[in-house]
C-alpha cells in the first residue's frame, strides 16, 4: 500500500505525484503539492469528479483510488487555523480535555493531560482513526498532520508494546480434525433432477423425511418410505399452481381466501358443506338495510378461534417444508427471469391488469370497519370511485356533515377520494376502515339500523349472491352431464367427446336425396 500514488494537477497545468499511504491525510497531500512549487495549502482545495474533498479525512476513507487524477482548486474561502479541544480516553476511562494549537505535537498534548503514561517503563500508543502513533513518532506527529485542525477530537491512549500492534487479536483457529476416529455420516439419497439448483432443496427435504420416518416408527401409521420426493412435488405444483399476478392481499379479503382468477369458483364452494336447511337458516337472519344490498353485522358474533391450540398445531411437517422450499424456489426463479421493464412498459402492464379485472369481476364487495366493530357491507362496480364509497356509508351514520375518509391496514393508507375501487386495489373485496379527526360521541351510526343487525354467516351468503355465486349445495348428477356443461365462470361452449362430434360432423356432410342438375354421376 506505500507504493500508492496520486497525481495532483496544479493551477499552472503542471503534474505532480505523491506518494500516499492509507493513513495519510488529503490535507498532507495537498501540503506536499504545494511545498514543491512553492504555493500556500490555505489558499487551494483538492477536487475530484466535480466533487471537493474533506482535506480532514485519511486517504483510506476518502474514497479514492489508486493513481487518481485531483486537481487543485482556489479555495472558495481561506482556511484559518484555530484550537482545538483534545480529549484523550484512557484505560482507566478517564477522559482528560484541553485546548491546543495544530502545531503541537502529540507529545506535548500526554504530557500535559496523561503525565503518567510518558513516564520510564511506559510504552503510550495513540490511536486515532485506526492510525497507530507510538514510540518516536508521537514527537514529530502534529495535530494538523492528523488533520485536526479545528473543533474537536478524541483520541485514545494505551499502555502497549509495539511488538504486540504486529499481532492481530481474536483469531480463530479451527480445530484439527481426528483422523483415527471416521465420523459416520448419514447417507442421503441424492434424487435425480434436471436443474442442478434445485438438488441441495431435495437432498434437504429427502434427509428430514428420513428422520421424521425413523422417528415414528414405533406409531401404528402407515407411512409410504417409496413414496419419490420429486413424485410428491410435482403432485403439489400440479395440485395447486401459483397465480402470476395477485390482485389484493389477504387482509383485504372477506373471507381471508385467496384472491385471483379462480377466486370465483373457490367462493362458490363456500357453502358446499352447508345442506339446504342452513341455508334455509342463514337466509332467514339476512336484514337489507336498503340499496346496493347493504347489511350490517357485528365481529364480536364471528366464530373465533380457540386460544388453545395443541403443540403440535405449531411444529413443521414434512409436507409444510416441502411447500416452503418449493415457494422459496418459485420466488428465486421469478426475480431471476423478470425483464427489465422501462416506465411505459410497466404502465402498458398495469393497464392491462385494469382491464382484465374489470372484465373478470363486474361487481366488488367493500365493507367498512367501524370503531365499534360494527361493519357495514356493500355492492359496488370495479370502476366506481371512493367517493361513492363514501356517500353509501354517509345515507347511515348520524351526522351526515361528519368529515371522514377511509383508510387500509396495515400500515394506515387513507386512500384518496378520486381513486376507482380497481385502481385502489379493492376488487373483488376489500375491508376498508372508517376513521375521522372530530370527536364522536355515542354511536356513529343510526340508531334504527342498530337493531337490524345480520349474523356474519348471513353477510356471507349476501355477498356471495350479490356477486352471482351459486351458494346452495349442488344435488348429484351423471357425471357425463356435469362434463358436458359449461363452468361456473366460463360461458364457452361445452366440449363433446370426439366420437359424438364425428358423428354430428358425418351426418352433416351425408347426402341428401335432392341432386343439383349440374351433377353427374358416374356409372349411368
Amino acid at each position: 500500500m506505500d507504493s500508492n500514488k496520486v497525481t495532483v494537477m496544479l493551477p499552472n497545468a503542471r503534474r505532480q505525484i505523491v506518494r500516499v499511504n492509507p493513513n495519510k491525510t488529503v490535507l498532507e497531500i495537498l501540503e506536499e503539492a504545494c511545498q514543491k512549487h512553492g504555493l500556500s495549502s490555505n489558499d487551494y482545495d483538492l477536487k475530484h469528479h466535480n466533487r471537493i474533498l474533506d482535506l480532514t479525512q485519511m486517504f483510506r476513507f476518502a474514497g479514492l483510488p489508486n493513481n487518481c487524477l485531483l486537481e487543485m482548486v482556489e479555495a472558495t474561502q481561506k482556511r484559518a487555523e484555530s484550537d482545538v479541544v483534545l480529549c484523550f480516553q484512557l484505560e482507566d476511562g478517564t477522559r482528560p480535555q484541553a485546548t491546543f494549537n495544530p502545531s503541537q505535537t502529540l507529545l506535548e498534548a500526554l504530557k500535559e493531560l496523561s503525565p503518567g503514561s510518558t513516564a520510564s517503563g511506559k510504552n503510550p500508543v495513540v490511536i486515532y482513526m485506526r492510525k497507530e502513533i507510538y514510540g518516536d513518532s508521537l514527537a514529530s506527529t502534529t495535530l494538523r498532520s492528523l488533520g485536526i485542525t479545528g473543533g474537536r477530537a478524541m483520541l485514545r491512549v494505551v499502555d502497549k508494546n509495539p511488538e504486540e500492534l504486529k499481532t492481530q487479536a481474536n483469531v480463530y483457529v479451527p480445530p484439527a480434525k481426528d483422523v483415527d476416529t471416521p465420523i459416520d455420516k448419514p447417507q442421503v439419497k441424492r434424487p435425480t433432477k434436471k436443474t442442478e439448483g434445485t438438488k441441495p432443496a431435495n437432498e434437504f427435504v429427502t434427509a428430514i423425511k428420513q428422520m421424521k420416518q425413523e422417528s415414528v416408527k414405533k406409531e401404528p401409521a402407515e407411512i409410504d418410505t417409496k413414496m419419490d420426493v420429486d413424485q410428491e412435488e410435482e403432485e403439489m405444483e400440479a395440485d395447486t399452481q401459483p397465480k402470476k399476478y395477485e390482485w389484493g392481499s389477504a387482509g383485504n379479503t372477506l373471507t381471508g381466501r385467496k384472491v385471483g382468477p379462480e377466486s370465483a369458483e373457490d367462493n362458490s364452494e363456500m357453502f358446499d358443506e352447508i345442506d339446504e336447511k342452513d341455508i334455509e337458516e342463514v337466509e332467514a337472519q339476512i336484514c337489507i338495510l336498503g340499496e346496493r344490498n347493504a347489511v350490517l353485522f357485528s365481529l364480536n358474533e364471528a366464530q373465533r378461534v380457540p386460544d388453545d391450540l395443541p403443540d403440535a398445531f405449531f411444529e413443521l411437517t414434512v409436507q409444510d417444508l416441502q411447500y416452503l422450499l418449493r415457494d422459496l424456489k418459485r420466488q428465486t426463479e421469478e426475480h431471476n427471469d423478470a425483464p427489465l421493464l422501462t416506465e411505459k412498459l410497466r404502465d402498458l402492464e398495469n393497464s392491462k391488469r385494469v382491464l382484465n379485472k374489470i372484465g373478470q369481476y363486474k361487481k366488488s364487495v367493500i365493507r367498512v370497519q367501524f370503531p365499534n366493530r360494527l361493519v357495514l357491507q356493500g355492492t359496488f362496480s370495479p370502476i366506481e370511485t371512493i367517493e361513492t364509497v363514501q356517500e353509501f356509508v354517509r345515507n347511515y351514520i348520524q351526522d351526515s356533515n361528519l368529515k371522514f375518509y377511509l383508510f387500509t391496514i396495515p400500515p394506515k393508507t387513507i386512500i384518496p377520494t378520486d381513486k376507482t375501487l380497481v385502481e385502489a386495489d379493492c376488487v373483488p373485496t376489500a375491508i376498508l376502515h372508517f376513521g375521522t379527526d372530530e370527536n364522536v360521541s355515542g354511536d356513529i351510526l343510526k340508531a334504527e339500523y342498530l337493531e337490524k343487525l345480520t349474523t356474519p354467516d348471513g353477510a356471507v351468503l349476501a355477498a356471495s349472491r350479490s356477486r352471482g355465486l351459486t351458494s346452495i349445495k349442488k344435488k348429484q348428477t351423471d357425471p357425463q352431464q356435469e362434463r358436458n356443461q359449461p363452468g361456473p365462470s366460463t360461458g364457452a361452449i361445452p366440449k363433446q367427446p370426439k366420437a359424438e362430434r364425428f358423428k354430428e360432423s358425418s351426418a352433416a356432410h351425408k347426402p341428401s336425396g335432392v341432386v343439383p342438375k349440374w351433377f353427374k354421376p358416374t356409372g349411368k
